[in-house]
């Protein structure tokens, strides 16, 4: 099974992915990634499309296997980074999302420093 969040390639590649997976799972947000897609992967019945600009990866990603939980916090926050969603919220950027983000960066190098714990904390 491949799984690719907040990423893609041309069609032709992202075929010959799933062509040669025993299923394909595709998430992302970025608009020019949806535009280019416009129903172009074959296979259909192994390719599962996760795709919309109004969410982060992180936040689809969290929904597409986890659809009856709510999001943590920690991963609403991100998203809000990511997209920028609340950057006209001068307060909510400045005081929880931009903080946050800087924080996380300050204990979070790489996938292996991510705090998974907190994914289940009660905020």
């Amino acid at each position: 099974m491949v799984i690719m969040s907040d990423v893609s390639f041309d069609m032709d590649i992202m075929n010959k992915i799933a062509d040669e997976s025993a299923s394909f799972m595709w998430i992302d947000h970025h608009i020019s990634a949806i535009n280019k897609f416009n129903k172009q992967l074959t296979n259909r019945n192994k390719i599962f499309i996760v795709l919309d600009s109004n969410f982060s990866a992180c936040e689809l990603t969290w929904k597409a296997f986890n659809p009856t939980k709510e999001i943590p916090l920690i991963i609403q926050y991100l998203g809000e980074y990511d997209t920028f969603r609340t950057h006209d919220d001068e307060i909510r950027w400045n005081n929880i999302i931009f903080p946050f983000q800087l924080g996380m960066r300050s204990i979070c190098k790489n996938v292996h420093d991510f705090p998974y714990h907190l994914l289940d904390y009660d905020f």
